[in-house]
């Protein structure tokens, strides 16, 4: 019953956002009773955090290991943007919620807080990337995400989109341009979407809806 409500509440949001998703909306979506939603939340805000947090971990625990095979950082940063873009065209549901959510509004104990913070640092440590505040950094990284999001769901993006949207955050970080555009632009592996957690569950019906 939770994993209903979280696949319902996933759709409602990418379609109409979290500030107009209801409990009406959520329990009809689930086909649940309004006492199994409070079973598992107090709120609709609650359960779209949960939603939140799963679909982030799920996606870093999807991207990561690809990203963890080059030791540059570099590398690392392109990788996970243009993997992450990819994703969200090719699962339009979860490009909708995380597009409709928006940044920063993700849930302070999920994996991206860990992850990217990561690359970003070793980063900065080789001085393959500028000094700069945290913040920004993730600011840099997280803004041109999301609004590369937005972009690839208007459909109007071009084929190579992601990748220039990796090249302008390497070159935000203090990359050269010609580097950024080598690396933003090499071969790349493709996402496997298996197993039975939210994103698999959730992409047959996102290929249907299209």
């Amino acid at each position: 019953m939770r994993a209903r409500l979280i696949e319902g509440a996933m759709n409602l949001v990418a379609q109409n956002g979290p500030i107009a998703t209801s409990i009406d909306d959520v329990i009809s979506e689930a086909q649940v009773s309004r006492g199994t939603f409070y079973k598992y939340f107090d709120a609709p805000a609650s359960l779209v955090e949960a939603v939140a947090k799963e679909l982030s971990n799920e996606i870093l625990l999807l991207i990561d290991p690809l990203v963890q095979q080059s030791e540059d950082p570099v590398v690392r940063m392109a990788t996970g943007m243009r993997l992450a873009l990819r994703l969200s065209l090719q699962h339009p549901i979860l490009g909708g919620f995380i597009a409709r959510l928006g940044w920063p509004n993700l849930p302070p104990d999920q994996l991206m807080l860990e992850f990217v913070p990561r690359d970003l640092e070793l980063g900065m440590q080789q001085e393959k990337f500028v000094r700069m505040d945290m913040r920004a950094a993730m600011n840099l990284t997280g803004g041109i995400l999301m609004g590369g999001i937005h972009t690839l769901l208007s459909g109007m993006a071009p084929q190579d989109f992601p990748e220039q949207a990796a090249a302008t955050v390497l070159m935000g970080l203090g990359v050269d341009r010609t580097i950024a555009k080598n690396v933003a632009y090499a071969k790349l592996k493709s996402l496997k979407i298996d197993g039975d957690g939210l994103i698999a569950r959730t992409l047959t019906k996102s290929i249907a809806n299209r």
